[in-house]
Parts: structure tokens; C-alpha cells; sequence
């Protein structure tokens, strides 16, 4: 998916199951780019896994340029600002950003929640607060 620099605001996205975000789950060899989400909501309920991120909730590929400044809020785990779980090893995230909260149970990042080994960043920043429940 390539979002050509667009915005996207005003999403808000309340349920019980996990795998929320922009994209649910995105699968090899994916590459999502180009994106900014801004003024936006997720919340999961319920203590089971989350797999949640503003961009993506589960991941097998390529994040990068991407821009968040989304609201996450969940009571499971695997949650990040940008991507909520990192489902490989060896994945790059390359210049993204994010600047809005982040609130979950446990593996909650302010770029990613969680994921495998070897994850490469490249030029992400983390601007927004990041709690656990």
C-alpha cells in the first residue's frame, strides 16, 4: 500500500478482537508507505492480545514514512503507536514517527508493541507517552 504522502483523520475504531489498525494484518511481502494518520482512535477491550498499532496491528513486512499522531488505547497486549507486533524476523522501519499516546496491558511501544528479532529502525522517533494498564 502506498498512501502517497496522503492523511488520513478522523478514523476511530472501538472492538473486542484484536488486529486493529489502518490494516488488520498485513502478510510478506508487504510494504505499507507513504501514510500519515492524524486525529484518530482505536481501542481494544478486553484483556486477550491486541495486535494493534495505528498503521498496522500485525506485521510481516516493510512500515516506512509513515506519520501518527492517533490515540491507542487497549487492556491486551502487543500494542504500538505505529505497528503492534512484528510477526518475523529481519523487518525495517524506516522514518516513522509517532506523537499520539499509547496506553496497553504489556509490550506496548511508542513505534511497535512487540515482534520477533532483528528489527531494523531507521529514523523513528517516538514523540508520544507510552503506558502499560
Amino acid at each position: 500500500f502506498d498512501g502517497q504522502g496522503h492523511t488520513i483523520s478522523g478514523l476511530y475504531t472501538k472492538s473486542s478482537s484484536g488486529y486493529i489498525g489502518l490494516f488488520g494484518q498485513a502478510t510478506a511481502p508487504s510494504i505499507i508507505q507513504n501514510i500519515n494518520i492524524k486525529n484518530s482512535y482505536f481501542e481494544k477491550t478486553g484483556n486477550s492480545a491486541a495486535f494493534m498499532g495505528s498503521v498496522v496491528g500485525d506485521t510481516y513486512g516493510i512500515v516506512q514514512n509513515i506519520y501518527s499522531d492517533a490515540i491507542i488505547v487497549s487492556e491486551g497486549n502487543q500494542v504500538g503507536g505505529i505497528v503492534g507486533y512484528i510477526n518475523t524476523d529481519n523487518v525495517t522501519l524506516t522514518n516513522c514517527v509517532n506523537h499520539g499516546t499509547v496506553t496497553g496491558r504489556q509490550l506496548v511501544g511508542g513505534i511497535v508493541g512487540g515482534g520477533f528479532k532483528n528489527t531494523a529502525y531507521i529514523n523513528c522517533e517516538n514523540h508520544g507517552q507510552k503506558s502499560p494498564t
